[in-house]
Parts: C-alpha cells; structure tokens; sequence
C-alpha cells in the first residue's frame, strides 16, 4: 500500500529469500528462479474440465469451469476465455467471472472444430477443423488407400480444413482445404497427378506417413498461427513432420485454387520447412521436424518475426525409448517486406539449420515427448515449453537456462499452456488475490514472486529479491542513500551513482526507513522495510 507523506512515497516491502531448487517428477513447483517472467499461466484440467490461471509459486489465481470435451482455453486482452468443444461444431466464450458471453455451433454436420481457436482482429473465430473425406473422394486424389501385403497404407476418413467463423452468426465466412493443394506421381489416371519435384507449392499424397496410427486423420494439422501483419497462417502438418505458410487474404474460392490473394498464388503453400524430401529437394538426411507441433511468429525480443516451433522428435533415427528427445527449434522464415518467400532453383526452402535449437543435445535439458507439445516466446523474452506427454510447463533463458519449471496438477496430456505478462490488459481491475496451491502435499521448493515496487524518476525502479533491496536506474546525477531505523536512528549515510543493491541478510529483524535522494533537484524517496 502506498502512502503520501510530506510528498515522500513510502513501500512497504517484506524481505524474503527466494531459492533455486528442483524437485523433478513432482506436481507442482519443481523450480523457481526470480528471473522467470512474472505472471500468470493458464492451463485446463482433464476430468474436472477447469481453466486453471496460476502464478509463478503456483498459487490459484482464478479458474473457469468448461463444458465437456473442452481444449485449450485462451485468455483474450478483454479477459474473456474463448475454447472449443473439441472436435465439436461449437466455439465458446466466457468472461472474466465464468458467464456466457458468445455461443457460436457452425451448421455443416460434416465439419468437427478441433485443437484450438483464434480471435482475430475482426473478432472472428479462425480455427482448425476437420471434414469427413470418404474412400472415393481420398482415391479420387491418388491416395493408395487400404493395406498392402503385411504393410498398413492407411485407411483415413477426414481431411484437414481452416475456417473463419462469423462471431455473431457461426456461419463459415472463409475456408481453405487441404485437398485442393495435392499432387501425386505415382497414378497418372487421376487429375492431380505430376511431378513432385516441380510443385514445391503442393503436398504429396504419397508424402503422408503411416507411421504411429493409420485411420482417421490424414495429413493431420495440429496446430496453428496467425499473423496479422502479413495475413497469412502457419500450420502444422504433423504426418508430413513440415510446418507450412498459407495466404488468408483469399476469398474460399480463391483459397481453393492457385492464384489470387495478396501472394497471388491462391490457397498454395506459399513456405514450407523441415522436411524438404517431400518436395523433392532433399533426402531423409536433410529433414529436421519428426510430427512437430504449435508453429508461432515470434512477438518479442531479437528474434521477432522468426518462428518457433516444438518438435517432438517422435521416430527420431537413432533413438529409442531410452533416449528419444524433443527440440525447440527457431527459424528465420526470410520473409521480404511484401510476405514472400524466396525458394533457390534446386535447394530446399532456407534456413538449413534452426538459429537457435533448444534441446538436451545443445543445453542439456532434457525433456521429450511424441504427443501435443508447444514452445513459444515469452514477452520478456523468455521461452515457454510445454511437455505435454508428462504434463510439464518451464520456462527457460534464452541462453537455455530452466528458470521455472512446473508440473501441471489435475491434468493428462497437456496440448499446451499459456503465460501472461502482469501487465497484460485481461489483468487491470481483477482480484488476483492468490489462493492456495494445487498440489497435494505443496511442493517444498520455496518460493518469492518478484515485487517491482514501483517505477518513477524518469525510468528508475526499486524491487526486493534474495535478501536484497535493488534499485536499477538510468539517472546520472549523484543520489544520497540513508537507512534509518524505526526510532530514527541513522544507520546508513552514503553517496552513489547508477545502479545500487542492498543487503539485508545482516540486519536484525525489524523496520528500517530506505530514503533515496537526487541531490540535484531534492526529489526523494522513502521506503518502509519489514525485516
């Protein structure tokens, strides 16, 4: 609370130690490190269908109940939750206190929403889908559909669609198909056949694993991005371990074809990246993704405008249960100006390697799992990794070192987790009152949140962390520091300049008075600290 004095500020600040520890296997706390962002991380439940929001110690924040068959719940700047039922025809959103505000169910029988939705900048719903494909339709296409002698080809019945949904309506305002942006060489009879190699903008029919399972999804896109800026849509295309950019300024006819739109190519694959043999430029020695997850364009930090990815690793060569790993690999896509993307004559799209590839190959941190999974950056500039198959989020350094690491309580493969900044918009006016933690016993691993006391003289901030007041400034002028105790004694009369930290670890317990001065224009400040 804060209280003006004789145009003083006064704090009060509670000086505690926050640790490094890890627990491993644990739910709960399994790390903690001040330098994770602060914030809150969102996650949904299994059983209890529940949007949990936590803080770094983990404590209950708020939490919304979900209609069954929920997945993925997103937290919009207005605090509203939006989420599908998945594979469903209904989108839903609800507001900051768990009430209905916007209901849409679409009204082609033959379309199922699945994974997770985007809210646009019109406030449509972009989203992932799934529409019923039967055998003549895939055969028609070249699939070789059913079994070869002891070999299982695949006998899939749903094809991968985009939509955007009117809010109000819930009619289907715009679509792309993955169908229509096929080709195959292996049977000449059908209409999509050519040559692979010549058509990096089309996906291979015969391109579509069968590793894992081989019925229902087909080239199976399990998660996505959109970026506004360019108006374009990553995908990720899991059995053809690529990710892949599409133009959304179409219209759906033009989606449907290959031209039009700001690229002028249609609904075509405008990039593709990580496994180039699927296009003939390549062979299984240049792949990098093995069924990959969660594309997203990078928003902060030196690396914006690349993507992120979480490649799960699943089939890695030369691994097995013992050492299978996953990697967090980000690339720079080279996109120019107008959102184009440049392919060489013969090579593969670039880069041929990721800029950054977080893994415990390059950091040492191990982590792995074949199903759901995600990976992105954080606003600080941290990433966030979420290990769905153990049900585990950290928070890492962009130099690879774990900051923060947790395991998601009351869940089973988590697709992903969200975290938001403390400054994030759904956050002004709330009660974030932190409650207990979910975990049962509470994780022995202790833990401080970071408290930024506040910002003032131009760009000057004061914050308690491991036994320590900090104080971080930009101001040049010679400041006077002076530590009183709660009966007025002087303990402490110093001049300094910049940056400036103070050790408390010695001092009895108790109130003492932290005045900071500019010696320049009399400014001061005054803070209260509880010992």
């Amino acid at each position: 609370m804060k209280y003006m004095i004789n145009l003083q500020r006064y704090f009060t600040a509670v000086l505690v130690v926050s640790c490094i520890a890890t627990t491993i296997g644990q739910d709960g706390l399994r790390l903690f490190d001040n330098r994770a962002m602060e914030g809150y991380t969102l996650y949904q439940t299994g059983s209890t269908n529940k949007a949990i929001l936590v803080n770094n110690c983990g404590n209950l924040i708020h939490e919304w109940l979900l209609v069954a068959s929920r997945y993925h719940p997103k937290l919009l700047p207005n605090g509203n939750i939006v989420y599908i039922e998945d594979f469903s025809r209904r989108v839903i959103e609800k507001n900051w206190n768990g009430n209905l505000v916007n209901e849409i169910t679409i009204d082609d029988t033959d379309i199922r929403l699945n994974y997770e939705v985007i809210v646009l900048p019109n406030g449509n719903y972009l989203c992932l889908a799934r529409r019923e494909f039967s055998v003549s339709q895939f055969e028609a296409l070249g699939y070789n559909y059913g079994f070869a002698v002891g070999t299982s080809i695949g006998t899939p019945s749903q094809v991968d669609i985009v939509v955007e949904i009117d809010r109000n309506s819930g009619e289907i305002i715009w679509q792309w198909d993955i169908s229509d942006h096929v080709i195959q060489e292996r049977d000449p009879s059908k209409g999509n056949f050519g040559v692979v190699a010549n058509h990096p903008e089309l996906l291979n029919m015969d391109g579509i694993s069968t590793f894992d399972w081989t019925s229902t999804e087909s080239f199976m896109i399990n998660g996505f991005d959109y970026n506004p800026e360019l108006d374009q849509i990553a995908l990720s295309v899991r059995k053809m371990s690529e990710v892949v950019i599409i133009d959304h300024s179409t219209t759906t006819e033009q989606a449907a074809g290959h031209s039009g739109g700001n690229s002028g190519k249609g609904g075509d694959i405008l990039y593709r990246w990580g496994n180039p043999q699927n296009y003939g430029r390549g062979t299984n020695n240049d792949r990098y993704l093995y069924f990959q997850h969660n594309p997203n364009w990078i928003k902060n930090g030196p690396h914006a405008g690349k993507l992120i990815m979480y490649n799960n690793g699943l089939n890695r060569p030369n691994t097995n249960s013992s050492n299978d790993y996953s990697t967090i690999p980000i690339i720079d896509t080279g996109v120019d100006g107008n959102g184009n993307y440049s392919l060489p004559s013969t090579a593969p799209y670039g880069p041929s390697s990721p800029d950054e590839d977080y893994s415990k190959v390059t950091t040492g941190n191990d982590f792995f799992s074949g199903y759901t999974s995600a990976g992105r950056v954080l606003a600080n500039g941290n990433v966030l990794v979420t290990v769905g198959g153990s049900d585990r989020a950290f928070e890492m350094l962009p130099d690879g070192t774990v900051v923060w690491d947790y395991g998601l309580v009351g869940t089973g493969l988590t697709f992903r987790v969200e975290k938001y900044a403390l400054d994030y918009s759904a956050f002004i006016g709330r009660d974030l009152t932190p409650g207990d933690v979910l975990e049962s016993p509470p994780s022995t691993v202790n833990c401080v949140l970071l408290d930024v006391v506040d910002t003032y003289f131009d760009n000057s901030q004061v914050w308690i962390t491991e036994n320590q007041l900090r104080w971080s400034t930009d101001l040049t002028e010679d400041l006077a520091l002076r530590i009183y105790t709660l009966d007025g004694k002087l303990l402490m009369d110093r001049e300094f300049r910049g940056n400036q930290s103070l050790d408390f670890s010695d001092f009895t317990n108790g109130i003492y008075f932290v005045n900071i001065k500019v010696e320049g224009n009399n400014q001061s400040i005054t803070y209260k600290v509880i010992k």
